[in-house]
């Protein structure tokens, strides 16, 4: 991770400040501080601030012996308006007696006799060294001193800045001057004497002291206040330069507030007499640094790339020109962009796409808000694609947050919905035009929309899009290698597939329902794409499995038929069409001989019978059939031979029963299956048994769910009057034992409800 640091040192400088830096430090030396000053650098958070300030204390110590005393103050670290103005005084006091004056020997008379004997003292260079010495001393001391009495001054310090500084006297008196005003600061002299008598001392200086103070704008309101009226009032001493950084409009905002006047900005430009604009650094070189830096975060390499890795270096490199211009724009949102990636996407680099999770995380240290409604809007995403579906409320609502987001941003509308719709499946302006009320979201998107996104793993793959916000798979959905594990086995081994398919069906997940059904959803999405080889054995997973309690469970979303049905027939339609001739037949065989799943593939029979027009007025085209003349053939002899073959108990068990007696009747002939009827149902316990299994499945906002017999279902199969007159006498007959009692009164009320609907 990146600390987010301001650099050091110019070795580390990758947007070109240390020549500014450079230029920086001439003219603060050049500037003749005789009279104090203050410089400000300004510009906005994450621009280089400190960066260009640290640099440009590094250029004037390399300045030498002429180069000035370096003080780096930092206000934050102080705790209260007294301790501000002590740790400052007793910083330039330290400063001060680095520093030789120019000059403290004042002149003598020859004329006198104290001249004649002190002149040659004057003279000696060891004298006058220690004369130095103490002067410097003497100003340390002055402006620890000064420096106490001011914080505990109040409103005096503040009426001493007001009064301003006084001029200052002959060179010849500095040293008697400061001397004195070390020796007064116990009395009642005013603080504009004492503070004239550092005036004077300081002038002597022969080297200028520069006092840096970076971050101004992020102290609290009261502080940046207080710093700045330190400097205007008790800190405008002459040979110190005060250089600031700041955001002027966050710095004049905060004083408009905290010193409650109208215009911060005219209260700061009194203060601060000259003002430099941190460069703006140059998109290009924020863009390579980012660039360069992706390459070592993901171990990007250029060389040897397989095609779908091509397509993504260069989608990758579009991400980063395109929307890295727009959103990187200062040296902080490059290092913020890539702790980001260095964090949410380093560690899941393998279940990611890099471009997607590049171009999400430029989103997010933009526009949070944006960033929150694309983790809401793929949420619903992944809910579509295992099934759901969107209303029209939340398809208005969700358009009207992102064009809310847009407009905000000010941002071209419709180029701004292109680029999200570039990443985003759903999202489309359509013809649209200058309407903005006629674009749309979740716009012509169902199950086979997904497929490219979960094959390289996009942003938009319901499989992976949680690995973009939360370092993880999302909850109960199959990892990308279990996924190709059975994809591995389907291709090779029939046993093995079986029982792993068993597995998942047995498997439940968090949410409910089982682990069969994500695999099913993950295999429709990229179906095209699976391995040929495997899809005979996936079909006979279907075959012999579909029936299994875990998947032929209902609900009101399928209107009663069982959840994973619906999608099993899509699958298969998909996957049977991959096959040619020979494997096409030979899984038929398979399939509808042999699997345990009689109810399942009755479904597909039915669906057959009426659209080759065996049974019913229904026939359609050619191409919508799943079987051809010849495979249809196959399946309905087998069915039929199957169905003969069953035994009473095999019927009632299997799943929608009365789906597999019409799927019989219609395959063949009715009177066949009702005489089979007629001859199963003599007992009353098969009778109780069958009309039990013969119930419908009805969800109603008013009753729930509930199961009918349903009169004009039954009455195909045998006379629903007598059937219900029978009830009544198994009912009323002493010698009807209570579990048989209880089920025919359970019957009888169906039949009621039979009858009703």
């Amino acid at each position: 991770m990146d600390g987010d640091r301001p650099i050091l040192s110019r070795t580390a400088d990758r947007l070109g400040f240390a020549p500014v830096a450079d230029k920086l430090a001439k003219a603060i030396i050049n500037q003749t501080a005789q009279e104090g000053l203050v410089f400000g650098i300004e510009g906005k958070w994450g621009t280089g601030k400190s960066t260009l300030i640290n640099l440009t204390i590094e250029a004037l110590r390399q300045v030498g012996e002429g180069g000035p005393e370096i003080i780096a103050f930092s206000p934050w670290l102080v705790g209260n308006r007294s301790e501000l103005l002590t740790t400052l005084f007793d910083e330039l006091a330290i400063a001060a007696t680095k520093i030789d004056p120019i000059e403290v020997a004042e002149e003598v008379s020859d004329d006198t006799l104290f001249g004649r004997i002190k002149k040659p003292f004057l003279r000696d260079k060891h004298w006058q060294l220690k004369r130095k010495e103490q002067f410097k001393a003497s100003i340390g001391k002055g402006l620890r001193l000064f420096g106490t009495l001011a914080s505990g001054l109040g409103s005096a310090v503040k009426a001493a800045g007001d009064i301003g500084m006084p001029g200052a006297g002959p060179a010849g008196n500095a040293l008697g001057a400061a001397g004195e005003a070390i020796k007064n600061f116990g009395n009642e002299a005013s603080i504009s004497n004492r503070k004239a008598g550092l005036v004077s001392a300081l002038r002597l200086l022969s080297r200028p002291i520069v006092v840096f103070v970076d971050d101004l704008d992020r102290l609290e309101p009261r502080e940046v206040s207080e710093v700045l009226r330190l400097i205007r009032a008790v800190a405008d001493f002459p040979n110190i330069i005060y250089v600031l950084s700041f955001d002027p409009s966050v710095v004049a905002q905060t004083l408009t507030k905290a010193v409650q006047i109208d215009d911060g900005k005219a209260f700061l430009e009194k203060i601060v007499q000259v003002s430099f604009r941190v460069p703006k650094p140059d998109a290009f070189d924020l863009r390579r640094w980012f660039e360069e830096e992706l390459s070592k975060i993901f171990s990007l390499n250029v060389d040897n790339l397989n095609e779908t890795d091509r397509l993504a270096r260069k989608r990758l490199s579009y991400i980063v020109d395109f929307f890295g211009g727009r959103y990187l724009e200062t040296a902080r949102d490059v290092v913020r962009c890539l702790n980001a990636l260095r964090l949410q996407g380093q560690p899941v680099q393998d279940f990611i796409d890099i471009p997607d999770m590049v171009w999400l995380q430029l989103v997010r240290i933009s526009d949070p808000d944006l960033y929150s409604w694309i983790e809401d809007y793929v949420v619903a995403l992944a809910a579509v694609a295992n099934g759901a579906t969107t209303t029209d409320h939340q398809e208005r609502i969700d358009a009207e947050d992102l064009d809310k987001l847009i407009s905000k941003r000010k941002d071209d509308f419709h180029r701004s919905i292109s680029e999200i719709g570039e990443i985003l499946p759903g999202i489309s302006d359509g013809m649209a035009g200058t309407d903005r009320s006629k674009w749309r979201v979740f716009s012509k998107i169902n199950t086979g929309s997904f497929a490219k996104y979960v094959r390289d793993k996009r942003l938009a793959s319901p499989y992976h899009y949680r690995y973009y916000f939360s370092l993880s798979e999302p909850a109960g959905v199959l990892s990308d290698e279990a996924f190709r594990l059975f994809i591995d086995v389907a291709s090779i081994d029939t046993g093995a597939t079986l029982v792993a398919f068993s597995n998942f069906v047995n498997q439940t997940r968090p949410q409910g329902g089982v682990m069969a059904e994500v695999l099913l959803n993950r295999i429709e999405v990229v179906s095209e794409t699976v391995d040929v080889a495997a899809i005979p054995n996936i079909l006979l997973c279907l075959a012999n499995f579909l029936d299994h309690q875990n998947l032929s469970r209902r609900d009101d979303s399928f209107l009663g038929a069982p959840r994973a049905w619906p999608q099993a027939e899509r699958l298969t339609r998909v996957l049977f069409r991959r096959l040619d001739q020979g494997r096409r037949m030979s899984t038929i065989r398979q399939a509808f001989g042999s699997g345990k799943a009689i109810g399942w593939l009755t479904s597909l029979l039915r669906s057959e019978t009426f659209s080759h027009g065996h049974y019913g007025d229904r026939r359609t085209d050619e191409r919508e059939w799943l079987f051809g003349d010849d495979e249809f053939h196959v399946v309905l002899e087998t069915m039929l031979a199957r169905y003969r073959g069953s035994s009473f108990g095999e019927v009632v068990s299997a799943p929608m029963m009365l789906s597999l007696l019409f799927g019989w009747a219609q395959a063949g002939d009715f009177e066949e299956v009702r005489e089979w009827v007629q001859a199963n149902t003599l007992d009353d316990r098969k009778f109780l048994s069958f009309l039990y299994h013969a119930r419908g499945w009805v969800s109603s906002s008013n009753r729930g769910v509930y199961y009918p017999l349903k009169k004009n279902e039954l009455d195909y199969f045998l006379d629903f009057e007598s059937a219900v007159q029978r009830l009544y006498s198994i009912a009323s007959d002493g010698k009807t034992s209570p579990a048989d009692l209880d089920q025919a009164r359970t019957l009888i009320e169906a039949a009621a409800l039979g009858s009703d609907d």
